[in-house]
């Protein structure tokens, strides 16, 4: 009788992991044959995109690249060029106030002082872009490139399929000064330090960082360790008002990443002093 109620459970036991097992096939197996939706969907990338990437990865200085209304799913970008959403950073999100705003006259200087190479228009390859009432709008893409093709100051460049390329005359560097005399140039360290060499300075000079407004972003002179607290520039970029004038050479650093670096320290300690544990007391036993 025993025998026969444990062939029974097994019996039960076996047929519910088998059960399990095809349900967990049913849910996956569109993946196994491409047919997933979805996040987990494969899609190769656009060739228009990858032109695009080709295009911009040849530019070996910091700028940045401006999609409007905003970046596509198959966007490219690196440390030294960043892609940014119009929406974002105008902090507009209805396109007809967005394109009034590319027609307004301080939006030219804004996206130079931003460090703005390209403004770039996608093709909504995945009709997730250009939607009205839930549903794919191709007029809003036109639209788009109809309104930009006649804004004076930008430069149609290059067209890669759909995806239209205008250019920014005149965009500042990552890191510029407010001085016809003076000059700059720098080195990034890393995303969160750099060194900047500033020559023929005066006091009173501002050196603009090309970056979103952070307070915790300060420049200390390192011949003398006199730091400058970053100052808001034109309601959008971080600023420094130089307090020497001269030669000389600042460090800007971003200084929460403090905090981090003492985190990772006590990490790596905190490790060593497991494994040094563990191997004493295996030696023990």
């Amino acid at each position: 009788m025993k025998n026969i109620l444990n062939k029974k459970n097994n019996f039960i036991g076996t047929s519910i992991q088998i059960i399990f097992l095809l349900y967990f096939w049913w849910l996956l197996h569109p993946l196994f044959i491409g047919q997933s939706v979805g996040t987990l969907h494969h899609s190769d990338i656009p060739q228009e995109y990858i032109q695009v990437k080709d295009f911009l990865v040849n530019q070996q200085t910091f700028y940045r690249v401006l999609w409007i209304p905003v970046p596509p799913k198959y966007v490219f970008y690196t440390d030294i060029q960043r892609s940014v959403s119009a929406q974002e950073l105008l902090n507009i999100y209805n396109q007809k106030e967005l394109l009034n705003k590319f027609k307004a006259k301080d939006t030219e200087k804004l996206l130079q002082e931003a460090n703005v190479r390209y403004v770039i228009i996608p093709d909504d390859t995945e009709k997730q872009i250009y939607i009205t009432d839930r549903k794919y709008d191709n007029s809003k893409y036109n639209e788009l490139v109809k309104t930009l093709s006649i804004i004076p100051w930008l430069k149609r460049l290059k067209s890669f399929g759909n995806v239209i390329v205008f250019q920014v005359p005149d965009q500042k560097d990552h890191f510029w000064i407010d001085s016809p005399k003076a000059k700059v140039s720098y080195k990034a360290i890393s995303p969160v330090e750099y060194k900047v060499d500033i020559s023929n300075a005066k006091k009173g000079d501002r050196l603009v960082f090309a970056e979103g407004f952070d307070p915790h972003w300060v420049a200390k002179i390192i011949s003398s360790k006199y730091k400058v607290p970053s100052i808001k520039y034109d309601k959008l970029l971080n600023s420094f008002i130089l307090p020497e004038g001269g030669n000389y050479t600042l460090d800007v650093y971003y200084t929460p990443q403090k905090w981090v670096n003492i985190g990772i320290w006590i990490s790596l300690g905190t490790l060593v002093l497991a494994i040094g544990s563990l191997i004493i007391l295996r030696r023990k036993t």
